[in-house]
């Protein structure tokens, strides 16, 4: 966290890109303004909402786990099966508070992809 903290001095603004939700939480108190997951973020709403924290988010799309995303990647339609996984993911962030002007979209070149 002190690479984290000493980089959110800087007038850009900071994002993080993890897997888990305490180095989410731990970089957002160190200044961090923007968390990128390819994983679900229900698990961090109700210490963002205590908070009163407008988080921006990043949704990304993999096929599988960063262990196994590689391994034989299929897809019926490549971009029709990206777009139906956005709109999932766009759905589930709106419900959990997430206002869509603060949503943006990583179609995760090279993971799960050949």
């Amino acid at each position: 966290m002190p690479l984290v903290e000493r980089l959110a001095d800087v007038p850009t603004p900071l994002s993080i890109d993890t897997y888990h939700a305490d180095t989410a939480r731990a970089a957002l108190r160190a200044g961090a303004a923007m968390i990128m997951t390819s994983r679900p973020f229900v698990a961090m709403r109700r210490w963002r909402r205590d908070r009163g924290i407008g988080m921006r988010c990043v949704l990304m799309h993999m096929q599988g786990t960063p262990q196994n995303m590689q391994r034989n990647p299929l897809y019926a339609n490549v971009v029709d099966d990206i777009c139906s996984f956005f709109e999932e993911r766009i759905g589930h962030a709106l419900a959990h508070g997430i206002k869509e002007e603060r949503i943006w979209l990583d179609p995760g070149f090279g993971f799960g992809r050949r």
